[in-house]
């Protein structure tokens, strides 16, 4: 009966470890899974900043060509 007892208790002991291990993991996760909602957000706001200076380095190409056609006209 004691050694029932004690297998119990070490039972009791290793269930307590896993259910301590879930709520770490489980906080662990959802503190990533926050950080990987702002990492996309930032990673959005990158794209949208690479796209606008797209447009402006085409916009600056154009006026660049533009002065060589007059530069070519004088």
């Amino acid at each position: 009966m004691a050694n029932l007892e004690k297998r119990s208790i070490e039972r009791e002991t290793l269930l307590g470890k896993v259910e301590q291990d879930r709520d770490k993991a489980t906080k662990e996760l959802s503190e990533m899974a926050t950080e990987l909602a702002r990492v996309r957000e930032e990673n959005s706001e990158f794209k949208k900043k690479v796209d606008e200076l797209e447009l402006e380095v085409t916009r600056v190409r154009e006026e660049n060509n533009g002065f060589k056609a007059k530069i070519d006209d004088l």
